[in-house]
């Protein structure tokens, strides 16, 4: 019979080693390493007294915060940044850190979801191949070899475009950058990345001017 005095459950000496065992075995794996130095990272801060200016919860966010850099640097388990920022929501709200409104409050405002959309879409032109169909297609009119003249056609399209999206992120990210992408898989072929830099630089500072030059090409004009 598992259960004790009282119906409570008694701990098998059997147990207590196989969850010894499980995590020495934590710790030696790779995998387990990252995940201790997160958790020792947070411990480490809590540890400390929380300064009188600052409340108790807002210590507590501030280790939640600082494991989430950590871990993005160590990646525990092999998550990226998106997977621990969700962690670590669910850790700050479980723990009363910070309020579920608090938490998902900026969720609701147009220019987040603009960004996420506009990388949505970069994104589906990257798999779809369509990038690399109109980048080829914008090749040919520059001609074959003349990277000077494809930075002046990109140029062109950002000015072009400008004044009819008006979200650098959106403009840029999602239609320019695509095609700079198509472009160098297709010519950038010794691995020196000199195209992709340059093009890179061109569309950051044509976009940058294009955002100066029209009243609608930016969301804070």
């Amino acid at each position: 019979n598992d259960r004790g005095n009282g119906g409570r459950l008694s701990h098998h000496p059997l147990q207590q080693e196989e969850q010894q065992s499980a995590w020495k075995r934590c710790l030696k794996s790779k995998d387990g390493w990252p995940w201790v130095v997160v958790l020792g990272v947070a411990s480490v801060i809590l540890a400390f007294p929380a300064p009188e200016s600052v409340p108790t919860a807002g210590w507590g966010l501030l280790a939640i915060f600082i494991a989430t850099i950590v871990g993005a640097v160590v990646r525990p388990g092999g998550f990226g940044l998106g997977p621990l920022c969700i962690m670590a929501v669910a850790v700050a709200c479980g723990s009363g850190c910070l309020s579920i409104q608090a938490a998902l409050k900026d969720l609701g405002t147009k220019n987040l979801w603009l960004v996420v959309m506009a990388f949505f879409i970069a994104r589906a032109l990257i798999k779809s191949n369509l990038a690399s169909r109109l980048a080829n297609k914008i090749a040919s009119l520059a001609g074959e070899g003349n990277t000077l003249a494809l930075a002046y056609c990109f140029i062109c399209a950002e000015v072009i475009l400008a004044p009819m999206i008006p979200s650098v992120t959106a403009r840029t990210g999602s239609i320019i950058f695509p095609l700079i992408v198509g472009t160098v898989q297709d010519r950038d072929r010794d691995g020196s990345r000199n195209i992709a830099s340059f093009l890179t630089l061109c569309a950051f500072q044509a976009s940058s001017i294009s955002s100066a030059m029209f009243v609608t090409a930016m969301a804070g004009e």
